[in-house]
């Protein structure tokens, strides 16, 4: 297994993107009789979801339970639901109406160099407190907004004491997934995008008195 994690390594094993599959398996013999894997995928084409699905229908098959599989849902309804929305003239025209006036990138401390494998970036996690969980729940619910909402623009007024800016871009994640479709979650393919948000922090209140 090791030689297998070191020979597929990320930092040196490419998937050209040029060139199908972007999804592949590659296994090996154990001494013992097992077999070993190891799944490599372009997040071009995979989401999290998605992963999990795979390996709930690997387990199926290799259990010989195939046919308690639900019948597969086309990636490309996704596309056709895309394409039958608006146009490409009315997208570019809400992002140029949107970002028309912001001259430079949105970048905290300072950093722009994001061409970094990773390897040199710490990461920190930090639990909230159920006191603060509920109380960030509950003015969600006062000021009728969801909770994403309220995050939103914390991580906004974030990027404002760090960059400098009061105008500020940062990308936000939405799940096709979310659509209320029942067959939605038995889809494979990557159903997340990530799109531009723009906040202006200003002394605009958050809540306005009517």
């Amino acid at each position: 297994m090791e030689h297998l994690k070191a020979q597929f390594n990320q930092n040196h094993y490419k998937l050209n993107l040029t060139e199908a599959p972007l999804f592949r398996l590659i296994v090996a013999p154990l001494q013992s009789g097992y077999w070993v894997g190891i799944q490599i995928a372009h997040h071009l084409i995979i989401d999290h979801f998605t992963i999990e699905r795979l390996e709930e229908e690997i387990y199926a098959i290799i259990n010989h339970q195939e046919d308690s599989l639900p019948t597969p849902i086309l990636f490309r309804n996704l596309i056709a639901t895309t394409k039958f929305g608006l146009t490409a003239v009315e997208h570019t025209k809400f992002f140029d109406e949107m970002l028309f006036d912001i001259e430079e990138p949105t970048l905290p401390f300072g950093l722009s160099d994001v061409h970094l494998l990773g390897n040199e970036i710490c990461e920190g996690t930090l639990l909230l407190s159920q006191t603060l969980n509920g109380a960030l729940r509950f003015q969600a619910r006062r000021l009728q907004v969801t909770l994403a909402t309220l995050c939103h623009l914390a991580f906004a007024r974030f990027l404002t004491f760090t960059s400098g800016q009061e105008k500020v871009i940062f990308g936000t994640v939405l799940s096709g997934r979310l659509q209320e479709r029942e067959e939605n979650d038995r889809a494979l393919g990557l159903w997340i995008n990530t799109l531009p948000l723009r906040v202006d922090i200003n002394k605009t209140p958050v809540e306005l008195n009517p």
